[in-house]
């Protein structure tokens, strides 16, 4: 497993190179017989400790400024403190789906710049004589990442947009016809398949043709001012999304992302009651927006959950 890693590493930074892109060493790493804390579908982890601190900063943002205007449409009245309080629960349940802190400390102490685990290996089972196919596929993304950290520009926000640009640049480069092999590894747990259709393919899809747009040539992605204009349109494009969010009950993507956006539909009872929304509030640790609610009347934003609260099957 290592060899195959390393010759992959090697073909995709020697195609950076051959582009004038400066990279002072090959990435470090190591592989765990083990699944990614990702999910088990995740092949390979590059490890940043300061990555996503800077989405979560906006995402808190977005909520203070949307989430009363949310439950204003219901015709609701929520406080500054309850949002923040609420976003703490959000913040704890999509930490919960990306794996648990000491897992994430253990990795970091292990001082690479990539982790790959047992999902690779699986993955590689299932397509017997693609492996080159399949890593390098995995790495010229991946270690785009790692050309982003070592530069000091790496962004949450549409480094997963520059990471596929780069991919596919490398695979246009070798004139790979093949498609990329969907794994056929599934997590038992339906809320990482919640997370994974619905946020990833924000930060991968959105971030892809956002970076597609104004990068004409593959230097763009390190043009600093070209970059800005990226992340501009990327957090224009969340602005849109919060806005309007709750106003389109029908749509599945929305349900799906209301199961995120929403901690308590994970422990909210059938019987959807005033008595429940509070108590299932109050478990998620989101006090302060159950005793504000409590007070005022509830049947719009019952049926509101009602409506989007129980989807089972994400596809």
């Amino acid at each position: 497993m290592e060899e195959v890693i390393q010759a992959s590493i090697i073909r995709v930074v020697d195609f950076y190179k051959e582009l004038g892109i400066s990279i002072d060493r090959y990435p470090s790493f190591t592989y765990l017989d083990e699944y990614s804390p990702h999910g088990k579908p995740f092949g390979a982890l590059v490890i940043n400790k300061s990555w996503g601190e800077d989405l979560e900063i906006y995402l808190k943002s977005l909520f203070l400024k949307y989430m009363p205007q949310w439950y204003q449409r219901l015709g609701l009245e929520i406080s500054k403190e309850a949002v923040e309080e609420y976003f703490e629960a959000f913040s704890r349940k999509i930490g919960s789906l990306r794996g648990d802190e000491e897992t994430g400390k253990r990795l970091l102490e292990l001082g690479k710049d990539i982790v790959y685990f047992k999902g690779l290996k699986e993955f590689f089972n299932e397509n017997p004589g693609k492996e080159d196919y399949l890593i390098d596929c995995l790495n010229s993304h991946e270690l785009w990442h790692c050309v982003e950290m070592q530069l000091g520009i790496l962004n949450d926000f549409i480094s997963e947009g520059t990471a596929d640009y780069l991919r596919e640049e490398f695979y246009k480069s070798i004139k790979h016809v093949d498609i990329i092999v969907p794994s056929t590894i599934k997590d038992n747990d339906p809320r990482r398949e919640y997370f994974d259709k619905i946020v990833l393919r924000l930060l991968y899809r959105t971030g892809y043709r956002i970076v597609r747009r104004h990068a004409k040539y593959i230097h763009d992605v390190l043009d600093s001012e070209k970059r800005i204009l990226m992340e501009e349109e990327f957090k224009r494009y969340m602005d849109q999304l919060a806005s309007d969010f709750p106003t389109k009950l029908y749509c599945k993507k929305r349900g799906l992302l209301s199961r995120l956006i929403f901690p308590e539909l994970d422990i909210l009872d059938q019987r959807r009651s005033k008595q429940n929304l509070a108590t299932a509030l109050t478990q998620t640790g989101a006090v302060l927006l159950a005793k504000e609610l409590n007070s005022q009347k509830l049947s719009k934003l019952l049926e509101y959950h009602r409506r989007i609260g129980y989807i089972i099957n994400p596809s």
